[in-house]
């Protein structure tokens, strides 16, 4: 029984990074995370504007 191949130390470890690959997979494929919800052109201008509000701030 000690010698099968499922026997060891490296049996756990298979079991377990298959089994994440296979959730990762599951998770990846029903995520909206590849649906990114972009900010419209007026947060844009603020955000760019603060950016570059801090840089002169910065430099003084």
């Amino acid at each position: 029984m000690r010698n099968s191949t499922t026997a060891g130390d490296h049996t756990m470890l298979a079991v377990l990074g298959i089994a994440m690959i296979v959730l990762g997979i599951l998770l990846l494929l029903k995520s909206e995370a590849l649906k990114p919800d972009f900010p419209d052109k007026k947060v844009m201008h603020v955000l760019l504007g603060s950016l570059v509000q801090e840089q002169n701030l910065s430099v003084i």
